[in-house]
């Protein structure tokens, strides 16, 4: 790991995987009081490049390797655009990779709790279907039932009209046993 930092091949593969070695060679040569302030701007100017992709600031944070074919199309359209470069390089001198992390981990959190009230939206719109339907349910039951009592009470009363007539007849009867 001795030598400049970022010299020979290194400066033409700034990849996923040169990120360790950047920082483990920047340290080291911190350490051993070798890194010069140019080498240490040399290394920093990579590693903001890999920082303004969001597959490597994910990386950075996670760990987790992204497709090199992306970050490869990213850092080429970086290098077409030195103003958004300087751009994202100012604000990664400002706020450091940490605040990055920071404010990705607060995306996180954000997109967390607006699927947890996405789900609870859904939740309460299938309980609110499930109380329309069982009021629906209801009604229908209700109006069934209105109908039997209906039936109930004209049956009632048809039984009375037959009761009063068989009542009416059996008197005759009665009064015709008694007449002769």
């Amino acid at each position: 790991m001795a030598g400049k930092v970022g010299s020979g091949d290194n400066r033409g593969d700034v990849g996923v995987e040169s990120v360790n070695n950047v920082i483990a060679i920047l340290k080291e040569q911190i350490t051993l009081g070798q890194a010069d302030t140019d080498a240490i701007r040399h290394e920093t100017d990579l590693l903001k490049e890999l920082a303004i992709d969001n597959g490597l600031i994910e990386y950075l944070v996670s760990g987790r390797v992204h497709d090199q074919r992306k970050i490869d199309r990213s850092r080429k359209t970086l290098r077409r655009r030195s103003s958004t470069h300087e751009r994202m390089g100012a604000f990664i001198d400002e706020g450091g990779l940490g605040d990055i992390a920071q404010q990705l981990e607060g995306i996180r959190s954000d997109c967390a709790l607006i699927r947890t009230q996405i789900e609870v939206l859904v939740n309460e719109s299938s309980l609110e279907r499930l109380e329309q339907r069982m009021k629906a349910a209801n009604d229908q039951f209700a109006m069934q039932l209105g109908c039997e009592r209906r039936r109930i009470q004209l049956a009632t009363r048809s039984c009375s009209l037959v009761l009063a007539r068989i009542e009416t007849a059996s008197n005759q009867i009665q009064s015709r046993h008694r007449s002769s």
